[in-house]
């Protein structure tokens, strides 16, 4: 499993234990975030490609922030490979600097796309459209 399908599939699981541990639907979900069914499934499944800002969506959906579910993460949740990265984000959000935050937000998103990108060049199928962009 490639890094960015380990990282969609454990932000995935953990949206979907946040809709389960409320005894929501993927239908009711789907409606509160203003996305498909179809689409949360991906999401939950790590199949979907989705942005920072419609995750952001779904967890607010949920009732949950950002800045809490990255918070909630443990160490050990990370695979080592990953652990530089999620530790310069954990100081951060606990830096309690809005303005940071919103900096690594940004530069995130950026990423994201960045990698999308990519991956459409390499001639990966092109992922869904997030909830936050549907018509």
């Amino acid at each position: 499993m490639d890094d960015a399908k380990a990282v969609r599939t454990f932000l995935g699981a953990k949206l979907r234990a946040y809709r389960e541990a409320l005894g929501m639907s993927v239908i009711e979900l789907a409606s509160r975030a203003k996305g498909s069914r179809h689409y949360i499934y991906l999401v939950e499944s790590g199949k979907a490609n989705f942005t920072i800002d419609s995750y952001v969506e779904m967890l607010a959906a949920c009732g949950v922030s950002f800045d809490d579910a990255i918070a909630s993460l443990r160490s050990s949740d990370i695979p080592d490979e990953h652990q530089p990265i999620y530790r310069a984000l954990a100081t951060v959000l606990r830096s309690n600097f809005r303005d940071l935050e919103e900096c690594a937000r940004v530069a995130l998103q950026a990423l994201a796309e960045k990698a999308t990108r990519l991956q459409k060049i390499r001639g990966n199928d092109s992922p869904p459209t997030p909830p936050n962009r549907r018509e």
